[in-house]
C-alpha cells in the first residue's frame, strides 16, 4: 500500500488527510486500472500548515523506475471532459511535451471530489538555469525548437463540433468583459488598460475572431504554398495556455513542455502571451521561438496580435508573476506600446 512507504510533512492531521487522500486514489487507480503500481508520492508544490487541496497541485509519483506527474484540476464536468478529449488529439502527435496517461475523479475523506489527470513525466533542467549557461546561439536555436513544437501542435486539426467550442470571437469578449469590468485601479497599469480597450475593436481582431480560419497575407499579399493554392492561417488551435519559463525544461539539447494541463482551443497567437516575459530572461531564446514558429511566414499581423495579447498579460499577471519593475521593463521594450515589434526581436 502507498501508505505504508509515505512521510507525511508535519504533524498537522490536515497535511496527513490530505496525503492519505492522494494515496488512496493512487491505490484505487492500481486497483481499477492495474497500471500504476505507486511506491511514492513527492510533492511538486508548497504544502502549509493550514493546506487544503486547490487546483493545480502537482505529484511526482514513482513506481520503480518510472515516473509520473499527477496533477489535481477542476471537477467540472465540461472542463474535465473537455480536456480529455483535447489530450486524445495531441497526444498523437509526437512533440516534445508531456503525454497524457490517464485521469481519477475521487471523493476525499470530507466529501469533497477531487480530479487528477496524470502524465508521462518529462526529466530536464529548468530552462531559466539552462539558458544562464548558453551562448546567444544555442538560446536562439533552442527558442525555434519550442517555436517549431508549437507551430506543429497548433496545426492539429481542431472539430468545433466534436470539442463542443464556439467560435474565440464569442469567448474572447467574454475574457475582455471581464478584464475591463475589474480593473485594477494602479497607475502603472494605465497605459495596459488604454492600449487593451482602445483596440479591442480594431478590424484585424474582429476578422481573427470571426471565423476558424482566414488566408494568410503579407504585407497586403496573399500567400501561396508549393502547389498553387492560398495558404490558409487557423485562428482556432490546441495551445498550452502556459507556455512559461517554470512549465519548459531542457533535456538532451531539446525544450520540452512539462505538463500541458492548461491545454485549451483558442486563437494559436494567445500560446504566446508570455514570449514577453521570457525575453526579459533571454531576448534570444524568445526571438527563436517567434522565427522557429513564423518560419518564412512573418506578418505583421504577428506582432499585432503579440503586442495585444502582452497588454492582456500585464493587466492579468499583475500581482502574480508581474511585478511593477518588470512591467516597466515590458513597456519599455515596446516604447510604451508606441512600436509593433519589440525591441528585443532579433532576427
Amino acid at each position: 500500500m502507498v501508505q505504508d512507504k509515505l512521510e507525511f510533512i508535519g504533524e498537522n492531521m490536515k497535511d496527513y488527510n490530505y496525503y492519505k487522500t492522494i494515496a488512496d486514489i493512487c491505490n484505487e487507480m492500481n486497483d481499477v486500472y492495474k497500471k500504476y503500481k505507486i511506491e511514492e508520492i513527492i510533492p511538486l508544490t508548497k504544502i502549509s500548515l493550514d493546506y487544503e487541496p486547490e487546483e493545480g497541485d502537482s505529484f511526482l509519483l514513482k513506481s520503480g523506475e518510472n515516473k509520473y506527474l499527477m496533477v489535481e484540476t477542476s471537477t467540472d464536468f465540461f472542463h474535465w471532459v473537455g480536456a480529455r478529449l483535447m489530450f486524445y488529439e495531441i497526444n498523437k502527435f509526437d512533440g516534445n511535451f508531456a503525454k497524457y496517461l490517464h485521469d481519477h475523479d475521487q471523493e476525499d475523506h470530507n466529501g469533497k471530489r477531487h480530479k487528477l489527470f496524470v502524465f508521462s513525466y518529462i526529466e530536464g533542467e529548468p530552462l531559466k538555469d539552462y539558458l544562464i549557461k548558453v551562448d546567444k546561439k544555442e538560446a536562439y536555436n533552442l527558442g525555434k525548437d519550442l517555436g517549431y513544437t508549437l507551430k506543429k501542435v497548433h496545426l492539429i486539426q481542431v472539430d468545433t463540433l466534436k470539442h463542443h467550442v464556439t467560435h474565440w470571437n464569442q469567448r474572447y469578449k467574454g475574457i475582455q468583459k471581464s478584464i475591463l469590468i475589474n480593473k485594477i485601479s494602479n497607475n502603472e497599469l494605465e497605459k495596459a488598460y488604454k492600449f487593451y480597450e482602445d483596440n479591442r475593436q480594431i478590424q484585424m481582431i474582429e476578422q481573427r475572431y470571426s471565423t476558424s480560419e482566414y488566408y494568410y497575407k503579407i504585407d497586403g499579399k496573399y500567400v501561396y504554398d508549393e502547389f498553387g493554392k492560398c495558404i490558409i492561417e487557423k485562428t482556432l488551435a490546441f495551445i498550452f495556455g502556459d507556455i512559461k519559463l517554470e512549465n519548459i525544461v531542457v533535456n538532451n539539447g531539446k525544450v520540452f513542455v512539462k505538463c500541458p494541463i492548461n491545454i485549451k482551443i483558442a486563437d494559436p497567437f494567445y500560446d504566446l502571451k508570455f514570449l514577453s516575459l521570457i525575453a526579459l530572461e533571454n531576448e534570444y531564446f524568445a526571438s527563436g521561438v517567434i522565427d522557429g514558429y513564423c518560419e518564412d511566414k512573418m506578418s505583421m499581423d504577428f506582432f499585432k496580435m503579440l503586442k495585444y495579447y502582452t497588454s492582456e498579460l500585464i493587466i492579468t499577471e499583475y500581482n502574480k508573476t508581474l511585478d511593477i519593475d518588470t512591467i516597466k521593463k515590458i513597456y519599455e521594450s515596446y516604447d510604451d506600446f508606441n512600436l509593433e515589434i519589440p525591441k528585443w526581436y532579433n532576427h
